[in-house]
């Protein structure tokens, strides 16, 4: 029997949530990104990326798992980038006659 931890891609058997943090953690910190890792980057960069291309927020607060909007919010703020292209398409000011 594997060890707490050892389960998963070698052995074949099922892994612990906190075993696919620590891979996270571990592929994060082997990227040199000089920020801590965990499966929680990973939930924020996915909420963000479909909030970007299109998804509603009640879809992904269901995806996630939470109880209340307010906190899908925090998850998937848009990216200065997504704002920029935005206001560049639809501000008056920046509309360009054709």
């Amino acid at each position: 029997m594997a060890r707490k931890g050892e389960g998963g891609f070698k052995t074949g058997t099922p892994i612990e949530p906190d075993t696919i943090t620590e891979y996270g953690r571990r592929g994060i910190q082997a990227a040199s990104t000089h920020k801590p890792g965990a499966c929680h980057v990973f939930r924020h960069s996915m909420a963000t990326a479909m909030h970007e291309n299109g998804a509603d927020l009640t879809l992904i607060q269901q995806i996630l798992g939470h109880a209340k909007s307010d906190t899908t919010q925090i998850y998937a703020r848009t990216s200065f980038r997504k704002l920029l292209e935005i206001h560049d398409k639809t501000h008056p000011a920046e509309r360009k006659e054709n």
